[in-house]
């Protein structure tokens, strides 16, 4: 049950609970009243201001509600309130106006105290309180005669009191005192109850949750981000609860992901200073070279220079790599994003570098396929093709090697792939190539064919322009590079 509707229930018990109240003591009064009046006590008149409520009480218990003859000559419905009245000292008579009785109580003598009663038929309908009906005061007596007709049938009804002495009454009070101070007593039971029952009621299911939930942000405080907290039921705390653990598992695995950056990082650091260390020594030992006067022939000296310009040039691509990964790593500020057409970049892109790498031993094939485009960046793009025509033209182990691109349109999605026909990496190898500095020639022996940070900023590359990149050996050989996009939403050519 959710907190806000145990609120409600609780609202509702708080309405209900004094309208309960209430019935208890109308029936407590009730009860009392019949078990005083059972028990042979009766009720005394002892002033005029008894009289008239007791007169009433007794004219709306007879008449009030009655719509047939049936319900008024039914007098069980009112006789037990006529037998509170004591015999002795009251009479009552409700008659037809046929002379017939319907109801006789009490003392018929007390009519001779009033000899000159009026005919009721000479009485009107009792329209306001003060018509339709007869009073007298003799002495201690009172006199009342109403006429009120019912279902077409008139009915007189006579009520005659003595006036008791003061003080018969003394044990009907010292009951209504009792009853008084039970029902008090009880009433404030009834109260106490009631609110520690709602009170318990809405804190038994805030608390429990609210103590688990600090004792979870406490485990968390001290570094135990395994912690989960479990909630029964489906109420406010639930979305909590969920958060919570959300949070937790998001926070565990940021510091796991923290560690393996840790690691990755001092891995980096390691494998960049071995990657420039390289060519500054072979840069170094050249220089000494032609110090020492070595290179002791003009051949010599430009072969040396040759090697140091190589090697710089590496120094400076590797610089370059790094540059292009710290812009990466800045986002769209560094490199925005624009809508472009695959199959044009493509086109463009191969024949630009369709020649170069001929020469190397690639032959770059590519066949137009449907209208695509992307949300890229032309230099990110540029790179991470670029990338993939240096690896096949690198790890070929053939005179002659082939690179084909082939473009498809899946599901709102692009997909570019780029299968060479080498030969194809280690299985275990396929998961780690998009790491910085990864080589699959684990000895480095062949550091001097790159930087190995190709493949690392095009799946950099990637994430950025919001695509994604895997890779796969081809069937039967080769690698298999996939580079996929969401297509981007068309344009207004019209605009």
């Amino acid at each position: 049950m959710t907190i806000r509707r145990r609120l409600l229930i609780s609202h509702l018990v708080m309405f209900a609970a004094p309208v309960l109240m209430l019935l208890i003591t109308l029936c407590t009064a009730v009860a009392g009243l019949f078990i005083f009046i059972q028990s042979g006590n009766h009720v005394y008149i002892e002033s005029s201001d008894q009289y008239s409520r007791a007169e009433e009480l007794l004219y709306h218990a007879v008449f009030h509600g009655k719509t047939d003859e049936a319900e008024i000559e039914d007098a069980s419905g009112y006789r037990w309130l006529v037998q509170v009245l004591d015999p002795e000292q009251n009479y009552v008579l409700l008659r037809r106006a046929d002379g017939t009785t319907v109801l006789q109580y009490g003392n018929s003598g007390l009519r001779s105290l009033f000899p000159n009663l009026p005919d009721p038929g000479t009485l009107r309908e009792m329209e306001h309180p003060d018509k339709g009906v007869y009073a007298r005061v003799e002495n201690n007596e009172y006199c009342t005669l109403r006429k009120r007709t019912v279902g077409g049938t008139p009915y007189s009804l006579l009520f005659i009191s003595h006036q008791a002495p003061h003080g018969t009454d003394d044990r009907l009070e010292h009951v209504s005192r009792g009853t008084l101070i039970f029902l008090g007593l009880a009433l404030l039971a009834f109260i106490g109850f009631t609110s520690w029952f709602l009170a318990d009621f809405m804190i038994r299911r805030i608390l429990p949750p609210l103590r688990q939930l600090r004792e979870g942000a406490e485990r968390v405080e001290q570094g135990d981000l395994t912690v989960r907290l479990q909630h029964e039921g489906n109420d406010e705390f639930t979305p909590v609860f969920h958060a919570f653990n959300t949070m937790a598992g998001v926070l565990g695995e940021s510091l796991c992901q923290r560690a393996e950056d840790e690691e990755r990082r001092k891995a980096w650091i390691a494998s960049l200073s071995h990657d420039i260390r390289t060519p500054l020594t072979a840069i170094r030992a050249y220089v000494e070279g032609l110090m020492d006067g070595v290179a002791d022939s003009g051949e010599k000296r430009d072969r040396y220079l040759q090697i140091i310009l190589r090697r710089t040039g590496e120094l400076d691509a590797m610089i370059d790599q790094l540059s292009l990964l710290s812009k990466i790593d800045m986002g769209e500020k560094a490199v925005p994003l624009e809508r472009i057409d695959l199959n044009e970049f493509l086109e463009a892109a191969a024949a630009d570098s369709r020649e170069a790498f001929r020469r190397k031993g690639l032959d770059i094939c590519w066949e137009g396929g449907p209208p695509c485009h992307i949300e890229a960046n032309r230099l990110l793009l540029e790179r991470v093709l670029m990338n993939l025509f240096t690896n096949s033209a690198k790890y070929k182990d053939r005179s002659r090697g082939e690179l084909r691109l082939i473009v498809a349109a899946e599901n709102g999605r692009v997909i570019l792939t780029a299968a060479d026909d080498g030969p194809g990496v280690p299985e275990e190898a396929l998961p780690h190539l998009f790491e910085m500095f990864y080589r699959t020639d684990k000895a480095r022996s062949r550091t001097g064919d790159g930087s190995g940070l190709g493949l690392a900023i095009a799946a950099r590359a990637m994430e950025l322009m919001h695509g994604s990149i895997r890779a796969e050996n081809g069937v039967p050989r080769g690698l298999v590079i996939r580079l996929d996009w969401p297509a981007a939403e068309a344009t207004d050519e019209t605009d």
